[in-house]
């Protein structure tokens, strides 16, 4: 009888972890392509010029690093960039990402990085130190750190850099 019992706890205990194993794995799932789409949306919303959808997902106070190397803090400014970049020299340009590193931390914090490139923007405006390649792309490397609050993922850093001259492209 002690072996029965033994047994059926042996199957339970296994059965509640195998449980909670998948419903992590679902949950992460779920997270990877919340965020997914995420980057989606960043995208379509660059090439739309439409800053307050860029923004979207920006945290009340994230920070974020732009590719000029100007540092900011909160929604607003991050809005306030965004709407005076698509006004100026990357109005009407495009955006494309192309995800390289997704890695959830835990079951509220990712970091994900992608190679952005941009292009159909104004050459006419000056682009200090920002290298331009030889089919007039700006290439980037784009680093956010993501934290879900409320059931929604809201983007608490922002860090892009140009991709520079000899650095290969993943």
């Amino acid at each position: 009888m002690k072996k029965f019992f033994l047994y059926v706890a042996t199957i339970f205990v296994g059965v509640q972890c195998s449980s909670s194993s998948e419903e992590d794995f679902s949950n992460r799932d779920v997270s990877m392509k919340e965020i997914k789409n995420i980057i989606l949306e960043e995208q379509a919303a660059w090439t739309a010029g439409d800053a307050k959808a860029y923004s979207a997902h920006f945290d009340e106070n994230g920070l974020f690093t732009n590719i000029f190397g100007s540092s900011f803090t909160g929604y607003s400014a991050f809005l306030t960039r965004h709407e005076l970049l698509f006004k100026g020299v990357f109005q009407g340009s495009k955006m494309d990402q192309n995800l390289t590193t997704l890695k959830i931390i835990d079951k509220e914090v990712a970091v994900v990085e992608t190679i952005t490139r941009i292009s159909e923007f104004s050459h006419n405006e000056h682009l200090a130190g920002i290298y331009i390649d030889e089919n007039g792309f700006i290439n980037t490397r784009l680093l956010q750190i993501l934290k879900k609050e409320k059931k929604e993922w809201k983007i608490v850093a922002y860090h892009n850099v140009d991709i520079k001259q000899g650095i290969p492209i993943p």
